[in-house]
């Protein structure tokens, strides 16, 4: 963890945990990644020192001017005003991981050849909470090279059931057998 993205998302959190809103602080820092991720000038655009704070102000206003996402744009004000903007996809990250804990629920995403069914879904939610003690919720994408089988992929722990690892695994033990 990065020390001045761990500051800004435990603040992040406290705010949150504060105005008892954790659950839809989670989806506001989950959309605001997306968004980040997605439209890399915007960021560009705040962190470059030729444009007036004033013009990015307004700017953050326009586009976080839904009620619910007030406290990000106060607090994408603060890290400006901090010239701290550089990390807000770090702070973000950080402050999904520390809400998800507090809330005791984690995002995964499962890989596999062909859509999975809502029941196929439901039952690796159901046998992950068992194995995490906490509810996850899973997106499934179509990865084609699998040939077939899952990969999980839990906040960067990946679980790899999948055709093609059986392969190399048999590959590998007759390889070393010689």
């Amino acid at each position: 963890m990065d020390g001045i993205a761990s500051r800004y998302a435990l603040a992040l959190n406290k705010i949150a945990k504060e105005s008892g809103q954790l659950q839809a602080a989670l989806e506001v820092c989950q959309q605001a990644l997306v968004l980040f991720e997605t439209e890399v000038s915007l960021l560009k655009f705040l962190a470059n020192e030729f444009y007036a704070k004033e013009d990015k102000y307004k700017l953050i206003d326009q586009i976080f001017s839904v009620e619910s996402w007030l406290f990000l744009s106060n607090f994408l004000k603060l890290l400006l005003s901090k010239h701290r903007i550089n990390f807000t996809q770090s702070i973000l990250k950080e402050a999904i991981e520390l809400i998800q804990k507090d809330l005791k629920t984690q995002d995964g995403i499962v890989y596999s050849v062909t859509p999975l069914s809502d029941e196929q879904l439901k039952k690796l939610e159901i046998a992950l909470k068992s194995y995490y003690g906490y509810p996850v919720t899973l997106q499934n994408l179509i990865k084609q090279d699998l040939i077939g089988g899952i990969l999980l992929d839990i906040q960067g722990k990946v679980f790899d059931a999948s055709m093609i690892e059986k392969l190399n695994n048999l590959r590998y033990r007759l390889l070393k057998r010689g």
